[in-house]
């Protein structure tokens, strides 16, 4: 599967212009507006997968993730202010491209939480061998700086 998987028959394959021109062709005409929104949000799913492969092969990092989504939703709302106006559109297409950076924020978060529990636990460590060791050894022994163990003795002093 490669980037961009759009039926070929599908406005997406022309990109944000296919989508426009039809519904230039066919505004005011309620049953083929609802026709061509189905249309975008499938185009948009479709993308939406094939962005998940791509996450999920590392080919895509979070801060690109973020700026396609963010681009799809502002297409979406382009088009459905100028042409659609559908009430729901724009809370759909946003609900899609959430699901493509939600895990990868997650992810970061998760991350970085587990660093930081590391770094505690290194600090709760040093606390406890502040009566017993002198700053360098307890800096070698837990990771820390010699200036972290310092000022946490500065701190136990008070």
């Amino acid at each position: 599967t490669g980037p961009w998987v759009c039926s070929t028959a599908s406005p997406c394959a022309a990109g944000p212009a296919g989508h426009r021109k039809v519904l230039q062709r066919i505004a005011g005409k309620l049953p083929q507006l609802k026709e061509e929104k189905k249309q975008l949000l499938k185009d948009i799913n479709e993308i939406s997968q094939e962005i998940k492969v791509l996450i999920a092969h590392h080919e895509l990092e979070g801060e690109d993730v973020h700026k396609i989504a963010l681009a799809m939703t502002n297409i979406a709302e382009y088009l459905n202010s100028k042409y659609m106006k559908d009430a729901e559109l724009e809370e759909e297409v946003i609900c899609m491209t959430k699901t493509l950076y939600d895990p990868l924020v997650e992810e970061r978060g998760r991350r970085e939480g587990i660093k930081e529990g590391i770094k505690e636990e290194r600090f709760t460590i040093a606390r406890a061998l502040l009566d017993i060791l002198d700053n360098e050894t307890i800096a070698l022994k837990t990771g820390l700086s010699v200036e972290e163990v310092a000022d946490l003795r500065t701190e136990n002093k008070k």
